[in-house]
């Protein structure tokens, strides 16, 4: 985990420094804005980190396996199918997940159009989750439901760490920061990583 949060960190910092030079981010006030150039920044620097081939970036990931999910025993002889045992139907969505797969992913390419249905049949382990938000001000309810959906990911489905990750306009305090980390069920396995957009200062706070 040391290098995955490595790996994380870099990514997050260079993500503020996109956002804060590209003013017209500062504009698109959604998730959106952080989540998609973070992505980018993760797939870039994954080499330097050394991160593991079974460790993929997954964005809007669901922990439960979808209803129109097929099971493929015999296409994939490793599959090591879900869909029993986590067959539900939450509508719960994670904003991006790093998830470890028990065995390679080798489907060919191009694949079926419902192949992503499929995804699911490797067992995908949530290893880190993540949720994004971009705030004008400090607002601990705004991100009450973030930290509900983070805490299920690792009380009900072993995520091993979680990040909270927001931009506001001045850094929160530290009254503030407490009284989000009142909302966290297990610390050890929280991170926050906080953005600035007047200050210009991108950090991990755990």
């Amino acid at each position: 985990m040391n290098n995955i949060d490595k790996w994380i960190e870099k990514s997050w910092r260079k993500t503020g420094f996109d956002f804060l030079k590209n003013h017209r981010a500062i504009l698109w006030t959604e998730s959106a804005a952080l989540k998609f150039p973070f992505f980018l920044h993760l797939e870039r620097l994954r080499y330097k980190y050394n991160i593991d081939r079974s460790l993929v970036i997954v964005p809007e990931y669901c922990p439960t396996t979808p209803d129109n999910a097929k099971k493929h025993h015999n296409d994939y002889p490793k599959c090591v199918c879900k869909s029993d045992k986590f067959h539900g139907k939450s509508n719960m969505k994670i904003d991006l997940c790093i998830v470890k797969f028990n065995n390679p992913v080798d489907i060919p390419y191009p694949y079926p159009s419902d192949e992503w249905r499929n995804m699911w049949c490797f067992n995908p382990q949530p290893t880190v989750a993540m949720e994004f938000k971009y705030l004008s001000e400090f607002n601990k309810q705004s991100l009450k439901d973030d930290i509900f959906k983070l805490n299920l990911m690792i009380n009900n489905h072993k995520t091993k760490i979680c990040y909270l990750c927001f931009v506001v306009n001045q850094n929160p305090t530290n009254s503030n920061l407490k009284s989000l980390w009142e909302l966290i069920d297990i610390k050890e396995k929280f991170r926050l990583a906080i953005g600035t957009y007047k200050l210009n200062e991108w950090k991990i706070v755990s």
